[in-house]
């Protein structure tokens, strides 16, 4: 992605089956999508910021990292 190397866990072991190429095309296509769904969920929500993490560690993480981006 981005001319960048990246690491993908996965349980699809066979590399003549399932190339790396192609589980990075489908890996980009994936996040896009959920990037494109979150925006589209934000406009339903008047820009509201909304939290999607359950544990309260990670909600604290979440609101950490949402006023380092402001």
């Amino acid at each position: 992605m981005d001319g960048k190397e990246r690491q993908v866990l996965t349980s699809l072991t066979d590399p003549n089956r399932y190339p790396g190429k192609d589980i990075s095309k489908l890996y980009r296509h994936r996040r896009e999508t959920e990037l494109g769904y979150r925006e589209a969920k934000q406009g339903m929500l008047d820009s509201r910021w909304t939290l999607r993490s359950r544990l309260p560690e990670l909600v604290r993480q979440e609101l950490w990292g949402g006023t380092a981006g402001l």
